[in-house]
């Protein structure tokens, strides 16, 4: 889009994209009171307002207790979605700064936000335009990221249970001051956005103004490559890799498969493969680093990649992809009798079959510690541990499985085995991974 100072042009980028989303149960708008943030509330207000049938507009302000200037920013929030008359939440977050710094450690305390703030089927509207698509280009051309971290930003994604969407993409920063301007509206400058010491402001202040006396409009070229870039990752010869269920329904792919690739094909093809299930990928060094133990790591041993909702981990010459968290306590022993059916969260449905003539006083529990089996055509007793190693039954699987008891007697283990000469049985219909096709 052509650069403009006029509102039409701010207000006609941002109705192309609205009008996408009317469907939406509600709209939350990502509010800090910034520049950015503000054009984009003031834009959204405009086309509430004009269209009259637009789902319900939300502004939502993060107080991360960061700054000393931070309650005032929240109550600048306030007194302008006031003026605006639109709703304005404001939620307090406790940002713990880890290796990753504290820039990374408040983004995730916002997205946390985020996520759940957002109702199945709502959109998030963030403020992100095109001077922040070329910033975020070169830091990560420095860091050297992939085709995918290169393609920059893209307009929406998913987020929890809705969609989070960028509708400032094609503007700079020039043509939203010119915009909050002109609608007469104060913004916060927050002073942390000078101090160099962060990689972003450096490049903002100091590297990109160069590139403007020597080359203007630099920023068109820019983003046109990630444009092509975009396309290239959404249709790239990269390595597809197959899907294949284990007997408890995740979804896995054949490590070996992936240790034949050369590392950046096999993180690219990882990659794939996670958006595929929807999942958003990580960035690539920590996808090399799994590579890597997946390449070295005995042939027992689990590698694994733990992210904020999902990690991955090898089991039986396959990389699994899980949900995180998966919650599970252990539940107490319950007496149950023929045709009782028992829902229990991070196991499933379990369906107690105990014909006439069954064996009496029976129980449902799980794994304490030296249980042990007779099978059918066998006379003797092996444990359960053994049992699920040789059958590689998941260890995440292994607490989990269902077990049926007449006294001390294991009658049942899930819906796997059934002791010689027992009568009663289970049905076990396990949960959904999380991670359908």
């Amino acid at each position: 889009m052509a650069r403009g100072s006029g509102l039409l042009t701010v207000d006609a980028a941002v109705a192309r994209t609205l009008q996408q989303h009317l469907d939406a149960p509600h709209w939350l708008v990502a509010f800090s009171g910034g520049l950015d943030s503000s054009a984009l509330l003031v834009a959204l207000c405009r086309y509430v307002a004009a269209v009259g049938t637009a789902p319900p507009l939300t502004a939502l302000h993060i107080h991360h207790g960061l700054s000393a200037q931070a309650d005032a920013w929240g109550a600048h929030c306030l007194s302008v979605c006031k003026k605006l008359h639109i709703e304005c939440r404001m939620q307090r977050v406790a940002v713990v700064c880890g290796a990753q710094g504290v820039e990374a450690a408040a983004r995730e305390a916002r997205y946390a936000v985020f996520e759940s703030a957002l109702q199945e089927g709502g959109r998030l509207f963030v403020g992100h335009h095109q001077d922040d698509q070329v910033e975020t280009f070169f830091l990560r051309l420095m860091r050297g990221a992939g085709v995918h971290g290169l393609a920059g930003m893209p307009p929406e994604r998913d987020l929890g249970k809705g969609r989070l969407v960028r509708p400032l993409l094609a503007l700079t920063r020039e043509d939203l001051r010119a915009y909050v301007v002109a609608a007469g509206l104060d913004w916060i400058e927050d002073t942390s956005n000078s101090d160099t010491r962060y990689d972003r402001n450096y490049l903002r202040q100091r590297v990109l103004p160069l590139l403007e006396q020597r080359w203007p409009g630099y920023r068109a070229p820019v983003t046109r490559a990630m444009a092509l870039l975009a396309e290239r990752e959404d249709s790239g010869p990269l390595t597809p890799l197959t899907t294949r269920y284990n007997a408890f329904g995740d979804p896995g792919c054949d490590s070996r498969e992936l240790c034949r690739l050369p590392t950046e094909a096999a993180a690219g093809a990882l990659r794939r493969w996670l958006r595929e299930h929807g999942c958003l990928p990580p960035p690539f060094e920590p996808l090399r680093e799994f590579l890597r133990q997946l390449g070295s790591a005995a042939a027992g041993a689990s590698p694994r990649l733990q992210r904020r909702d999902w990690c991955l981990q090898r089991h039986a010459g396959a990389v699994y992809l899980l949900p995180r968290p998966w919650p599970f306590v252990q539940p107490p022993a319950r007496a149950v009798s023929d045709g009782e059916r028992i829902v229990i969260e991070g196991v499933g449905r379990v369906d107690v079959l105990a014909p006439a003539g069954a064996e009496p006083a029976l129980t449902l529990g799980f794994r304490q510690g030296g249980e042990r089996l007779c099978l059918p055509g066998e006379t003797h007793h092996r444990t359960l541990k053994t049992l699920l190693q040789d059958a590689r039954v998941p260890p995440w699987w292994r607490e989990r499985v269902p077990l049926l008891f007449s006294g001390r007697n294991l009658l049942a283990v899930g819906d796997l085995w059934r002791a010689r000469d027992a009568c009663a049985n289970l049905v076990w219909e396990r949960p959904c991974s999380g991670y359908p096709d």
